[in-house]
C-alpha cells in the first residue's frame, strides 16, 4: 500500500530506537506503540537507532485504525502503532480524522500541534 502524506512543518529527529516510515513518534524520537501517548509527529523515512530522520510536526498522513473512526473524530495513539478515536478523557489528542474507516482499515488524518 502506498501511504499518502503532506508535510507542512517538519523537524529533524534523532532516532532513539529503530523507526519505520510514517510511524508516529514521541518526543524522545521513538516509535509509539501504546495507547494515549504524546505525539511529536510522524516519521518521513525509516531510521535506525542513532540516525537522523525527518519528523512531520503538522501535516496529513494515513494510519491503521483501531476500532471504528469517523471523519472529524479526535485521535490518539493505540496499541501496535495504530490510531483510535480519542475518548473524552484522553490526555494526548494529536489530530483529527479526515476520512472514516473500520478496525484495521487505513484512515487519513491531520496531525496538529
Amino acid at each position: 500500500m502506498t501511504i499518502r502524506f503532506q508535510q507542512t512543518l517538519t523537524d529533524t529527529g534523532f532516532a532513539d530506537s529503530d523507526v519505520k516510515a510514517y510511524d508516529l513518534v514521541n518526543f524522545a524520537d521513538q516509535a509509539i506503540t501504546t495507547a494515549d501517548q504524546p505525539v511529536k509527529g510522524f516519521a518521513l523515512s525509516p531510521a535506525k537507532k542513532g540516525d537522523h530522520f525527518g519528523v512531520v510536526l503538522i501535516g496529513t498522513c494515513e494510519a491503521k485504525a483501531s476500532g471504528a473512526i469517523n471523519a472529524g473524530d479526535p485521535l490518539c495513539t493505540a496499541a501496535e502503532g495504530k490510531v483510535k478515536k480519542a475518548a473524552s478523557n484522553a490526555k494526548n489528542v494529536f489530530g483529527r480524522a479526515l476520512t472514516s474507516g473500520g478496525d484495521g482499515e487505513y484512515i487519513r488524518y491531520l496531525k496538529t500541534l
